[in-house]
């Protein structure tokens, strides 16, 4: 049985300690993944006006949560790894090019984003004859809603176990895979049909239920060569809890301001589109049952007319939307102001800008996608010690690894070019020119060669043109 009562350090015991943390995180997961996607929770109004008007809500709902987390992912491009003091390591670009990291490292960003944490996985290659090996270990980003790992209290820096869980679909039934560093461990649990419709406390109680009460059960064992845990935890904002913090997690509660300050100035155009009219002084005919009927019928072609002398008709002041429309900006510029996010981003409004002026505005998000990348570079320099863990090769040992990433900050081409050339005439290396200057290391390694060719070629011409003229006659008038 999988419960209470195994032994400490035991599979089991890892087994129902992990699917409990995994299973209780779910809530939040499922709340931040709704505000990035735009399917914010329906901003309340009036009550009178919530049955009827449900599609106002709808449309009230401005996503700004979503351009938060994905600005400083969109900055965010990762061009190779140096191992020690040597230039972008050309196995570690064929190892990255062999996964498709390309594709899949943006998702990595986007999901810690979101939710606070993603994970990336490390499994040896596959063995070869089939079209999917490249004889590469193979790195795959995992979600964090079916993946979790547990760190050492001890060394937070070390994992001790970790665990992925998802739905079979040729088998029909759950399947969760058990990492620690003595063996990897599948356990295939109950039927799909079994757990669709249960909630979340249902869906732990029943996994982890005896193997004959249809719960998980131990199939197979396989051994860790690497003696550690192959998944990496990466934090978008590191803390000292389970999980990082979610880009804006901390706005969410402005998200809900806005919608419903949005709602309540959707309903006022809504009400002042048609002008609500009144009349005084007749007397209003009823229906047959007794309710009172419309003494007017509203159009732009229909003329209100009474014989009664007393009838006074008008209509309500329109209303003011200042004050309201002030009200969202405050807003939005409060979640500018906490996530760094440049105000023109949120609110759409530049002219006239100089580049200096628009650099300062942006110097908060650059500050900010800085130290993501140092946070999300820890976890790809894990990630790639233990591919060359996989391949046997020393690099996995080597302690100064670094992540190479395109500048954040945005320059013109024209910027780019002068200080290139300024930084080279200046001494600096034309290899790290290059790297700053953005190019790929396959494209500073062509520049850096061009650039000695060129210097060999000028020596060369240089050192003909001087033995010519040591060649030539005298021509002094002798």
């Amino acid at each position: 049985m999988i419960g209470l009562g195994h032994e400490p350090g035991s599979p089991d015991w890892w087994l129902m300690r992990l699917i409990h943390r995994l299973m209780a995180r779910q809530a939040r997961f499922d709340i931040l993944e709704a505000y990035v996607s735009g399917n914010h929770p329906l901003p309340e109004g009036d009550a009178r006006y919530i049955k009827t008007l449900k599609e106002m809500q709808r449309r009230s709902r401005t996503n700004y949560v979503g351009l938060i987390t994905k600005t400083p992912v969109e900055r965010m491009t990762i061009r190779g790894f140096r191992f020690g003091e040597n230039e972008a390591d050309e196995d570690a670009r064929k190892i990255w090019s062999a996964n498709n990291m390309d594709y899949q490292a943006p998702v990595s960003h986007m999901t810690a984003a979101t939710f606070g944490v993603s994970y990336i996985m490390v499994a040896p290659p596959e063995p070869g004859g089939t079209l999917w090996s490249t004889g590469q270990p193979i790195v795959t980003v995992e979600d964090p809603r079916t993946t979790i790992t547990e760190s050492d209290p001890i060394n937070p820096m070390r994992t001790r176990a970790g665990l992925r869980m998802y739905v079979d679909d040729i088998l029909g039934k759950v399947v969760c895979w058990l990492y620690l560093p003595s063996g990897f461990y599948q356990y295939v649990g109950p039927a799909v049909d079994d757990i669709s419709s249960l909630d979340i406390p249902s869906l732990t109680q029943k996994l982890l239920a005896a193997p004959q009460a249809g719960g998980l059960q131990l199939m197979d064992t396989k051994p860790n060569k690497l003696g550690v845990v192959p998944i990496v935890q990466a934090d978008w904002i590191p803390t000292l809890n389970e999980t990082g913090f979610a880009e804006a997690e901390d706005v969410l509660d402005i998200q809900d301001r806005i919608n419903s300050q949005i709602l309540e100035r959707t309903i006022i155009s809504k009400m002042q589109a048609y002008k609500q009219r009144y009349v005084s002084g007749i007397k209003v005919a009823q229906n047959k049952d007794g309710s009172k009927k419309a003494p007017f019928d509203p159009g732009a072609d229909m003329l209100w007319v009474s014989d009664n002398p007393d009838a006074k008709f008008g209509q309500f002041e329109q209303v003011d939307f200042t004050q309201l429309l002030e009200a969202i900006r405050d807003d939005v510029g409060d979640m500018a102001a906490i996530t760094k996010t440049p105000a023109h981003y949120l609110m759409n409004r530049m002219s006239n800008v100089s580049g200096d002026t628009l650099t300062q505005a942006e110097a908060g998000l650059v500050s900010k996608t800085k130290q993501r990348m140092i946070a999300m570079g820890w976890a790809w320099e894990r990630v790639m010690r233990l591919c060359f863990a996989y391949l046997q090769n020393q690099k996995a040992f080597e302690l100064d690894v670094e992540v190479i990433w395109d500048d954040p900050e945005l320059h013109s081409r024209a910027e780019i070019a002068d200080a290139f050339g300024k930084e080279v005439a200046g001494g600096l290396p034309i290899a790290i020119a290059a790297e700053r200057m953005g190019l790929a290391p396959d494209q500073i390694a062509f520049t850096k060669a061009e650039a000695e060719r060129k210097e060999l070629e000028a020596k060369e011409a240089e050192q003909a043109a001087i033995e010519a003229a040591s060649a030539a006659p005298n021509n002094t008038g002798q």
